[in-house]
């Protein structure tokens, strides 16, 4: 991680480096200007920018300045002035439309193979749950009864997440209900078990996982 500070990389020393250094590199990285400009790639011939995202530079001066507070050299004035860039925020993954989410379930249904996954895709659709959410699943937390599935504290983001969700449609209900079946068929009885269990009955009996 070269630093462009005016003495050289070679010869800078952990004591020479001040933030209007760390500030240079933030703005020349973001660009990827000298001295981050080469060769990317074994097959370029000539050399380019390597600039990076603001989240990368973050990371690289972090580990920048936790060795300078290893050297004692990083203290609460430095803290309180350094700056770090502002972080882009990813974009928020687009849902799928409802005529997207058709074709989806009409392909999932076209073949007795993606059975485990068109049940899948109904209970995610209706329940709105997250991929963790739904493999952390176990027995014990399905009332089909009741019609509710209860959000395991394992799956779930933060503590607030643990929740009762009803389970709404009636093709939601059959798919918990055929996930169940299959469950139990590879050998998943006690409520402890996972809905989708990642060990079969051939393999260790107590080993019951979820993927």
């Amino acid at each position: 991680m070269p630093l462009p500070v005016e003495i050289g990389v070679a010869e800078t020393r952990l004591c020479d480096i001040r933030l209007d250094h760390l500030a240079r590199y933030q703005r020349l990285r973001v660009q990827g200007a000298e001295p981050f400009v080469r060769l990317r790639r074994p097959y370029d011939k000539e050399p380019r920018p390597c600039s990076a995202k603001p989240q990368q530079v973050n990371k690289e001066l972090g580990v920048l300045t936790r060795i300078l507070k290893r050297a004692k050299l990083w203290g609460e004035e430095q803290h309180q002035l350094y700056e770090p860039l502002a972080e882009e925020m990813p974009e928020i993954p687009r849902a799928l439309t409802p005529e997207e989410q058709r074709r989806w379930l009409d392909a999932a249904r076209s073949s007795p193979r993606w059975d485990v996954v068109y049940w899948y895709s109904l209970l995610a659709f209706d329940t709105c749950m997250s991929t963790n959410e739904i493999r952390a699943l176990r027995l014990g937390d399905v009332n089909l009864q009741q019609r509710v599935l209860t959000v395991p504290v394992e799956g779930s983001k933060n503590f607030h997440r643990h929740r009762s969700i009803p389970i709404v449609s009636d093709g939601a209900l059959w798919a918990v209900d055929s996930l169940l079946r299959r469950a139990r068929e590879l050998g998943a009885r006690e409520p402890q078990h996972y809905l989708f269990p990642f060990k079969s009955p051939a393999q260790r009996h107590a080993m019951w996982i979820s993927r």
